[in-house]
């Protein structure tokens, strides 16, 4: 009875590791698909191979490769620190995370980058305060937005010929075109 409960056990964790790469793998490469098929629908309408280029464009596998990549190393990375120590423990998402983010090669996006970095920052920040590690500052997060909103001002002053035209158009906006 244990051998078909450790092999019944086996499979659950293989497949809950394949879910972890195969779902956010084909989330990623089918929205980006499907926006990009949504963008061009014009143009498909006018030339239908077009339909299978998109298809099977190179930057639609790579978004799903970024996207599972993470998830099934993060997955991964748990289950095996899970197993080496014998329990399971919230500081296992830190190395795990950082692996799983090598997988950021296949799709680099300097506003995913930013994003994500941002994210970080405030749910550090959160999660410290709930933790009771760090004091609650009222005004953080509009203090956090500020910090990010800064940080787009100076690349337009320090180097504007790398900022992205929409980043721009939101400067331009927030300052009233100043």
């Amino acid at each position: 009875m244990t051998v078909m409960g450790n092999r019944t056990k086996y499979h659950q964790q293989t497949f809950g590791l394949l879910t972890g790469f195969l779902r956010p793998f084909l989330t990623g490469y089918l929205a980006l698909s499907a926006i990009r098929l949504l963008s061009m629908r014009k143009e498909l309408i006018l030339s239908p191979s077009l339909f299978l280029y998109l298809l099977t464009d190179k930057r639609n596998f790579n978004l799903g490769l970024f996207l599972g990549g993470f998830g099934g190393t993060f997955k991964v990375v748990n289950c095996l620190l899970r197993w080496c120590i014998g329990k399971d423990l919230p500081i296992y998402a830190i190395p795990a995370a950082l692996l799983g983010g090598l997988w950021m090669k296949f799709f680099s996006s300097s506003t995913l980058s930013l994003y994500l970095f941002w994210k970080l920052l405030e749910f550090v920040y959160l999660s410290g305060i709930e933790a009771g590690t760090l004091p609650y500052v009222k005004g953080f997060q509009p203090l956090l937005l500020s910090a990010s909103t800064a940080l787009l001002i100076h690349a337009s002053a320090v180097e504007p010929h790398n900022l992205k035209p929409s980043y721009w158009r939101f400067l331009q906006q927030i300052t009233n075109n100043k």
